[in-house]
């Protein structure tokens, strides 16, 4: 869109985000769900630049489409943004318009399965809120760009860049015209950070991976800001240098995720008797346990009851998976003079779960383990 100088800075900023390597080490949807964002991006932009595209590209761009949505219902901003992009500036372009039309009706067909499920959840999400907090403010703003740029001094510096760059553009605005692309990357990134940031008030959804779809638009803005606040190639050249190593050496290549589960794991094993029993709550922490507890527990899964197989077989070594207990209806505890009890995030997961309570009235605690601010293994024996 712009230059190499702009696209190669924009792409080391990105490559030294501590953020982007967190999520690309998470095996969750976040990094697709990005990469479906960069190609659709490409090709609606390539779009706009020749005015048409391909028979090959527009399938390819209907795909990236359907699969952006498969990947996360938040895709759904982006085909927001580029319809939006589409009617401000576009409408008169018949073929463009024409071609966006048509490749999102059938990309909306295509998803037309999932919608009902969608609709049912964000309804859900609008009445009874999110797990997430409303946002704090400045703050949660200011905490959200910091984890675009690694570091609170990088955070800092970012931002009186792009106020600096801000304030050029208002003075000296009638002198200069904004290139059309930088429009579209600003309401690639400026459009949804706010409003994710203002609903948030009513429907908590302001957290970083949620909005790390409009990352590379971030990063490009940098760019962009250091070309247009220094005309001089030397000075560019030069802060341009600086800002990447500043990314670079506050950059973590291998970020801690948080989930010692190996060791969580590997200590009930080995401590655990035939004559224990093992509480694990929430039950949906089923597979994630098996897998490292047991692996061929964890291949043999029942297609037909997902977790039933699985299920039985923990149970058969006295290993149980539950989201709230009751010691007067439950007869499995009177069994068992010792219990471990593993909380993997039962209180979040779980919220008035009962677990800890019911088992602190009815036994002693012998011992308890904080394994990382998730784990918590408890040890109990009976009065």
């Amino acid at each position: 869109l712009y230059n190499q100088r702009i696209a190669l800075v924009s792409s080391l900023l990105f490559t030294c985000s501590t953020f982007q390597i967190y999520y690309a080490h998470d095996c969750r949807v976040y990094s697709l769900f990005l990469l479906l964002t960069l190609i659709s991006f490409f090709f609606f932009f390539k779009l706009i630049k020749d005015d048409a595209l391909t028979t090959v590209h527009l399938v390819c761009f209907i795909l990236t489409n359907v699969l952006l949505i498969y990947a996360h219902y938040f895709g759904f901003i982006v085909w927001f943004l580029q319809i939006g992009i589409t009617l401000g500036w576009f409408l008169k372009s018949k073929q463009i318009f024409k071609t966006v039309l048509i490749s999102f009706i059938i990309s909306l067909l295509l998803y037309a399965p999932q919608l009902i499920l969608v609709i049912s959840h964000f309804l859900d999400s609008a009445k009874n809120g999110t797990w997430l907090k409303s946002p704090n403010g400045l703050e949660s703003i200011y905490n959200m760009l910091w984890s675009f740029c690694n570091a609170p001094v990088v955070t800092v510096l970012m931002i009186i860049l792009l106020v600096a760059t801000l304030i050029k553009y208002i003075i000296t605005r009638k002198k200069i015209e904004v290139n059309i692309y930088t429009k579209f990357i600003l309401v690639w990134f400026i459009i949804p950070f706010i409003a994710m940031f203002l609903i948030s008030y009513k429907v908590p959804m302001f957290l970083d991976r949620y909005l790390i779809f409009i990352t590379p638009a971030f990063y490009i803005l940098i760019a962009l800001s250091l070309n247009f606040l220094f005309t001089s190639q030397k000075i560019y050249h030069t802060l341009s240098v600086i800002v990447i190593i500043l990314f670079a050496i506050t950059t973590t290549v291998n970020p801690f995720k948080k989930r010692l589960i190996d060791n969580s794991i590997h200590f009930i094993a080995k401590n655990k008797t035939p004559h224990m029993l093992v509480l694990v709550c929430p039950f949906d922490y089923i597979t994630t346990f098996a897998y490292s507890y047991n692996r061929s527990y964890f291949k043999n899964i029942n297609q037909d009851s997902e977790y039933a197989s699985l299920d039985n077989q923990l149970k058969s070594e006295h290993i149980y998976f539950v989201n709230d207990i009751d010691f007067a209806a439950d007869k499995v505890l009177h069994q068992f003079d010792t219990i471990i009890y593993l909380d993997a995030g039962a209180d979040f997961a779980m919220p008035n779960n009962n677990i800890k309570k019911v088992l602190s009235t009815h036994f002693t605690e012998l011992d308890n383990r904080y394994r990382d601010n998730f784990f918590k293994i408890y040890t109990f024996k009976k009065h």
